[in-house]
């Protein structure tokens, strides 16, 4: 083929781009995909699968989950999850099984944190909205009392949300209470922090507690902790809890400083996954215009590539299955690995409860890519917590699907809905800005991948079928998709699994200013 020389070649294929124009995106990045993902060499291809967990469906839908009583020694086999069902918080152990343990709980916001982490058996501590701290002690779902000044058999608080300040003493915090929701039923308020005595969770002086910004019409609406310190935020604020020092007769003083977002943050109402948690890097946590993250400083938005606010003016709005409600519809975060993951509604409106979106986005590279799922809750957690690659996504499937799913790169299908990969470049024209013509496409990969092309703003056409075999290993192929265009663009697709290693396209020519077809 003399006549022909490449005139593309790409070799690394990032993630979604929605804040610039499709022309602006070009030939390495997507204006649309779906259910495809990066292996750790940063090769596209489809995504990873799904799994049952549980042995059997339960009475109802788990909206909410969270893995506790993680046994270290010495094989990490056993472990259970926490898992509501209606108004009944159940144990489901590692065979998947439920055992039978449960606990009356509210239908809102459940939060959870534990205590003793690297224990053999962390005590996991539950924030049960307008009622009281629940506990469960790897074995047993409970109702503790505290001990309050002293005295014993008191009520424990009643939050929104708990964490364990383990650089301040190992104290168990407690935050956005009732009115009469302080320890042994003292008063306080969306704006009040409670801290227990160091090391004793159900313990509490009746004086160490912090309001934060009383009176400023905000709520608490969501608490983690990083590193050494414990952020608390409110819609436009975080309060960064450093140290505790002593007053005059010797009780605890607080240290937080206060830090300005600069956005919105959003609460998390009912079922469904934090709006704020931990990671690598920092703090993260959901806003009305996307998810930023904090160290303590300023706050940086960490979904710039997603700014999807004019999506329903933007022609993309069309293509495949792209649809995308307001952040303000998003059902929470998680942490799984190097990788953020955001739940998202299928349709924009209060009414939309269940997941049928999430957004993938690898912290590192930050890559994004955009996954179809149905599901309630979600949470990560590790199966064997020393041992690398063993994070995986867990969540309580919707609808049809009761029970326990996880995601895995150990099988291609899907338990809870049908996969459809796909990954759609922009346009690009090649550094020339009148109409080429191109014909061969050569790519390297692995599976059945589908190729299409579109040329000038059109939609991708019929595509051809690149067969490069089963396994891992690569192999190439090379058929004709000719166009003759000033703007091209490349859709790759195809069932599970197959990945992408590199794909070129052959110029035949170019035609001069002033012949190109109308």
């Amino acid at each position: 083929m003399p006549d022909l020389e490449p005139a593309l070649t790409v070799d690394r294929f990032d993630g979604l781009r929605l804040g610039v124009s499709p022309a602006q995106v070009g030939e390495g990045a997507a204006v649309d995909l779906l259910d495809v993902d990066w292996d750790a060499r940063g090769v596209l291809g489809s995504r990873m699968g799904v799994s049952k967990f549980t042995a059997e469906d339960p009475a109802e839908n788990y909206d909410v989950i969270f893995g506790a009583g993680q046994d270290i020694a010495p094989l990490g086999e056993s472990f259970s999850f926490l898992a509501r069902r209606g108004e009944v918080l159940v144990e489901v152990d590692s065979a998947g099984k439920e055992t039978g343990e449960t606990l009356a709980v509210s239908t809102g916001r459940l939060n959870f944190t534990q205590m003793g982490i690297g224990t053999l058996t962390p005590i996991t501590y539950i924030a049960n909205q307008n009622e009281t701290v629940k506990k469960y002690d790897g074995t047993t779902l409970s109702s503790p009392t505290a001990t309050v000044d002293g005295v014993a058999g008191k009520a424990m608080p009643r939050g929104h949300f708990v964490a364990n300040w383990q650089d301040g003493a190992n104290r168990l915090v407690v935050a956005n209470t009732t009115l009469e929701g302080g320890p042994a039923g003292a008063s306080g308020s969306p704006a009040h922090v409670f801290f227990s005595e160091p090391g004793q969770p159900e313990n509490y002086e009746s004086t160490a507690y912090v309001q934060l910004n009383p009176g400023d019409g905000q709520q608490i609406i969501g608490m983690c902790a990083w590193g050494r310190e414990i952020y608390v935020f409110k819609e436009t604020y975080c309060f960064v809890f450093y140290g505790i020092s002593a007053d005059e007769e010797g009780g605890p003083i607080f240290n937080f400083r206060t830090v300005d977002l600069g956005t919105r943050a959003t609460a998390q109402r009912g079922a469904g996954s934090p709006h704020v948690v931990a990671g690598r890097e920092g703090v993260y946590f959901l806003a009305h215009d996307g998810v930023w993250v904090t160290s303590g400083g300023s706050p940086v938005r960490v979904t710039d590539a997603l700014d999807f606010s004019d999506q329903r003016r933007d022609p993309r709005a069309e293509l495949g299955e792209m649809s995308f409600p307001t952040w303000r519809q998003a059902k929470g975060l998680c942490i799984v690995g190097d990788s953020l993951y955001v739940g998202m509604p299928e349709e924009a409106g209060e009414g939309a409860i269940a997941v049928k979106r999430l957004f993938k986005i690898h912290l590192a590279s930050g890559r994004v890519t955009y996954w179809k799922t149905s599901l309630l809750g979600f949470t990560g957690f590790a199966l064997a917590p020393w041992a690398e690659g063993t994070d995986r996504l867990f969540c309580s499937g919707a609808g049809a699907k009761k029970g326990i799913y996880y995601y895995t790169p150990d099988v291609d299908s899907d338990a809870l809905v049908e996969p459809n990969p796909y990954w759609l470049s922009g346009f690009y024209d090649l550094g020339d800005p009148d109409e080429k013509v191109v014909t061969q496409v050569k790519l390297w990969g692995s599976g059945d991948v589908d190729v299409a092309v579109a040329e000038d703003y059109g939609k991708p056409g019929k595509a051809k079928t690149f067969a490069l075999g089963e396994g891992v290993g690569i192999a190439q192929a090379q058929h004709q998709r000719g166009q003759g265009a000033t703007l091209l663009q490349h859709k790759l697709s195809g069932a599970a699994p197959w990945s992408v290693q590199r794909i070129t396209r052959y110029l035949r020519n170019s035609r001069v200013s002033g012949t190109e077809k109308p």
